[in-house]
């Protein structure tokens, strides 16, 4: 009967050590991580936003591919595998509104055959008010899409009329995280 325990034994010690070794394996692979420094980027005619990306558990003193919806050039890692890396942010909108957008890293050890990789979500709009018409009369109906206000404060419109003002229009709260806001009124 002594055997047979020894027995069970060992085979549950090999499979737990078969189980073991891919989390292993997992956890290795994904302990790299990215943080980006703001919650939104708003870009402003032709100026693009600058996103500052920071990197940690890479490879040490490697090439780091830096991909996604950003424009950058890759990177270096320090000796303890962080990287900090300016990249722009993505500028493929007309119109305010959030949208979102991702940046990756990889770094490979050629010597090891280990990839480490890593990913994070942004945020990005178009600074601004955009109508949905041209022109603006008097009591016309209109939307407006703003982009880039602050967030959970009022958006006010003033109205002027040869210079001199006219009225002021409360538009609502600027919601997060781009300070967005799109919402019909009558001019």
């Amino acid at each position: 009967m002594g055997s047979r325990v020894r027995r069970r034994t060992a085979c549950l010690a090999v499979g737990a050590t078969a189980l073991l070794a891919p989390g292993a394996l997992a956890a290795q692979s994904s302990a790299a991580e990215l943080q980006l420094n703001a919650g939104c980027y708003v870009n402003f005619g032709r100026h693009v936003a600058t996103v500052l990306v920071a990197g940690r558990g890479f490879n040490p003193s490697s090439d780091v591919i830096i991909g996604g919806g950003v424009f950058a050039d890759n990177v270096k890692t320090d000796t303890l595998g962080n990287f900090l890396a300016k990249v722009k942010a993505p500028n493929a909108t007309i119109n305010p509104g959030a949208r979102k957008f991702k940046v990756t890293a990889s770094t490979e050890n050629f010597d090891t055959n280990q990839k480490i990789t890593a990913q994070v979500f942004g945020h990005y709009t178009v600074g601004g008010v955009a109508l949905s018409a041209s022109t603006a009369g008097f009591g016309k109906r209109l939307t407006y899409t703003f982009g880039g206000f602050r967030p959970g404060k009022h958006i006010y419109g003033h109205y002027f009329v040869n210079g001199r003002s006219t009225g002021r229009k409360d538009f609502g709260k600027a919601k997060a995280p781009c300070g967005t806001r799109k919402t019909k009124a009558t001019g």
